[in-house]
């Protein structure tokens, strides 16, 4: 059975990261983690992982919701990589890196 969502979801301006964390690309699979961790850059997901990792729980790495069978829901703990926001350019080289977080909206 499907469920939709409570209101469509957009790439760009105000909507509930809350809400996005609760379903699938498809909208098919839903869930509502039990914890939620938003680190802001590397360093910060590197120490929530080991926090987890020492106390042998298992998480779910969820970025912009692109999974199509709910890879990423779950009812546990699930940590949004949606606020690894950094950007760099290196105008030598014309390359870009950017952190896990940045949507095609934001870099563009």
């Amino acid at each position: 059975m499907t469920t939709e969502p409570d209101q469509p979801y957009k790439t760009s301006g105000n909507f509930s990261p809350h809400d996005f964390d609760q379903s699938d690309f498809g909208g098919i699979y839903r869930g509502v983690p039990k914890i939620t961790e938003s680190p802001t850059n590397i360093e910060e997901l590197a120490k929530i992982l080991k926090g987890y990792h020492d106390r042998d729980i298992a998480v779910k790495i969820r970025n912009t919701g692109h999974s199509t069978n709910g890879q990423t829901i779950t009812n546990g703990v699930q940590i949004s990589l949606s606020n690894i926001q950094n950007t760099y350019f290196d105008e030598e080289k014309m390359e870009v890196t950017v952190g896990a977080g940045v949507s095609w909206d934001l870099l563009y």
